[in-house]
């Protein structure tokens, strides 16, 4: 054989997976160019390229990354099991490639081309652990020609996790929905199990984020992040090596920043008298959108109450109180508060006069109401004109206005009137104020006609300033109707066991937004031509959270190749999923018995040598090919046979002419277990 170098690869880096590859094996002496193969002649092993798990390759990590090893084993084996090539090579975890020459002396079977040879590759941790198994894999020892030639493109060979926790087949996330808000950290756990549903102790387990942007984890190995988008639904995935997948749901809440009182102020009303018109503050973010479910509270001064002192802002943020005045005449003020928001506390007044009517806001006075002249005031409109909805629903996006004086200063704490023209639906408040940017808002609810509708905002103590905003209602007919859609689609999936990752369904509307305000059941069924007879097991039925249903239990009875999810709810329009298939692949092999035997050299043992092969839910498997090869001592055995119907598979194995012990392997491609050795003794 010849020397051996090792060197590091020249080429580009490769991020998704640690690669070992032979990019070329140099011989000794240039291969002759006859027809015949020469004596002991040194050849060409074709190049090959590991696949590693697509967990690491959709995480974006290598597998050094995620189980450490420091060395890799390269054993390459002939049709006669005797060895052709077997070293081991330091590997440096910050490399991702590892380029070797080596040359390879074809044996006797080799022809006038070369000789194929069986592969295998193990991942050695710095415990001496095999943590990752590739192979085997067929390549082939080519001579060179002196015409050269083009290569051929790279062997592909599986690379399997073998480490610790490698017979997990299951992985499960806690808490399965989350609540944070925006800027928080978040922790999710995930934890491996098996089959029977035992924790699984030390198996790697690889967290990523569906949407970086809005959550970022910490680290790939770790369900710890922060929320860093300002709101929505995130999905986080654990994936185990060994393919299984589970999916959470993170709910980011915006984060408050300012309170705004819209409307409500500067009214005057009889002593002890309730006023006409409730106060209505909001809770807004930093992009002036409304946050849900922040406490408001209402304070009143000098006698006055109110029926609710604290109340929750609703999904757009407002929080609207009443406010019954005090006994005497005169100002009264109320207050009105949100923890250290910008903007709180803030101080609302209102009149107590006997002689006045009660909805008379003529009083209200303040920067811009009092000290301005309000005829010579400009309104324009900031945002929220020209919307489409469907009749009789809310426009999604809020009328913003702004109002300034002649000079294009903001106006503050000025008196908005809002009124849809007809019967063109009404507006949330009658009456808002404007902060002290000169901004007012408020929400707008079509009217049951189709078409364009309008309505009308103007200055309260100068009708003539105003503006008008318009919208298009569709009638129920012409609108496109809210409809499911599969976020996540289900992937190939294994008879018996949870689909992965799991399947998740949403609820959008005609503009193909998330509407997160569905909170409805959605049901899951199987749909085509090809389900006759199949039956979806586990909870086909969820409660959407947030516009999202998870279904991560889902099970299929039956193989099928080309099977579909169809996803209902009731008033939304039905998803059809992608295709996927359904296989029942072998999961392990092992040895039942024919093990540890004694014959005499040349001889055929007693019992033949039986293995079982099981699928994932550890039920015979009929039908699988098993191989089987003599490893030492140059005996007879079948080259394959088939498991029957309770997944074994047997051979007869006849020993060979040397005496002492003697070895012959059963294996499955990628496959728990495999290869099983088994072992005899030949003797006199």
């Amino acid at each position: 054989m010849c020397p051996r170098t090792a060197r590091r690869s020249g080429g580009p880096r490769l991020s998704l997976a640690t690669v070992l590859s032979i990019a070329a094996v140099v011989g000794c002496e240039r291969a002759p160019t006859s027809t015949s193969p020469p004596v002991n002649p040194v050849a060409d092993v074709s190049a090959f390229r590991p696949e590693f798990p697509r967990a690491l390759l959709t995480a974006g990590v290598s597998a050094s990354a995620v189980v450490p090893f420091s060395r890799v084993r390269l054993l390459l084996t002939r049709a006669d099991s005797t060895v052709a090539f077997d070293s081991t090579y330091d590997f440096d975890s910050i490399n991702d490639s590892l380029a070797l020459r080596i040359g390879v002396r074809l044996g006797p079977a080799a022809s006038a081309f070369g000789e194929t040879l069986q592969l295998a590759l193990a991942y050695i941790n710095a415990e001496g652990d095999t943590v990752f198994r590739g192979g085997p894999a067929t390549v082939v020892a080519r001579l060179q020609t002196a015409e050269g030639g083009q290569s051929a493109p790279p062997v592909q060979v599986p690379v399997r996790y073998s480490g610790p926790g490698a017979h997990a087949t299951s992985v499960r996330l806690s808490p399965h929905r989350l609540e944070v808000v925006a800027g928080d950290l978040f922790t999710f756990e995930a934890r491996a199990g098996d089959a029977r549903g035992t924790d699984v102790a030390n198996a790697p387990i690889i967290y990523r984020s569906l949407n970086s942007v809005a959550a970022e984890l910490l680290r790939f190995t770790s369900g710890v992040g922060r929320a860093t988008g300002s709101r929505g639904t995130v999905g986080i995935v654990a994936s185990l090596l060994t393919g299984a997948a589970d999916t959470a749901l993170l709910v980011i809440r915006p984060l408050a920043a300012r309170l705004q009182v819209l409307s409500g102020g500067g009214q005057t009303g009889e002593p002890g008298a309730v006023l006409a018109q409730p106060i209505v503050a909001r809770v807004v973010d930093a992009t002036n959108v409304g946050v849900p479910d922040v406490e408001v509270h209402f304070r009143a001064r000098a006698g006055g109450d109110v029926p609710a002192s604290v109340v929750s802002t609703d999904a757009e943020g407002y929080a609207r109180s009443t406010w019954r005045l005090g006994n005497k005449s005169g100002e009264q003020t109320l207050e009105v508060s949100s923890g250290k928001l910008l903007g709180s506390p803030f101080t609302v007044a209102a009149t107590a006069s006997s002689g006045r009517p009660p909805n008379d806001t003529s009083g209200h006075g303040g920067q811009g109401g009092g000290s301005a002249d309000l005829s010579k005031a400009v309104m324009t409109i900031v945002s929220g004109d020209s919307q489409s909805a469907r009749v009789s629903t809310a426009l999604e996006i809020p009328l913003v206005v702004n109002v300034s004086d002649e000079n294009g200063k903001p106006l503050a704490d000025v008196a908005i009137k809002w009124r849809p023209v007809g019967q063109d639906g009404t507006a949330s408040a009658d009456s808002t104020i404007t902060d002290a940017t000169g901004r007012s808002s408020n929400k707008w609810t079509l009217g049951a006609r189709a078409g364009v509708q309008s309505l009308k905002a103007s200055l309260d103590r100068a009708g003539g300033v105003s503006v008008t905003f318009s919208a298009t209602a569709l009638s129920d007919a012409g609108a496109p109707p809210r409809q499911l859609r599969f976020v996540t689609e289900p992937s190939a999936a294994t008879l018996g066991i949870a689909l992965q990752p799991a399947v998740v369904v949403g609820a959008f509307d005609a503009q193909g937004r998330l509407d997160s305000t569905f909170v409805g059941r959605v049901s899951l069924d199987l749909g085509g031509t090809a389900s006759a007879g199949i039956r979806l097991g586990g909870t086909t039925t969820a409660t959407a959270v947030a516009g999202l249903a998870v279904f991560d239990r889902l099970q299929i009875d039956a193989t099928a190749d080309a099977l579909v999810l169809v996803a209902s709810a009731t008033g939304l329009e039905s998803a059809t999923s992608q295709p996927f298939a359904v296989s029942n692949p072998p999961a392990a092999l092992s040895l039942r018995s024919g093990d540890g035997q004694q014959a005499k050299p040349g001889t055929t043992l007693k019992k033949d040598l039986v293995v079982v092969v099981e699928d994932a839910r550890h039920r015979g498997l009929a039908g699988i090919t098993v191989t089987w090869r003599v490893l030492t001592g140059g005996g007879t055995i079948v080259a394959t046979s088939t498991s029957d119907a309770q997944g074994t598979a047997s051979a007869a194995w006849t020993l060979g002419s040397l005496l002492g012990a003697q070895s012959v392997s059963a294996s499955v491609p990628d496959v728990l277990g495999s290869p099983v050795i088994f072992t005899a003794t030949a003797k006199r």
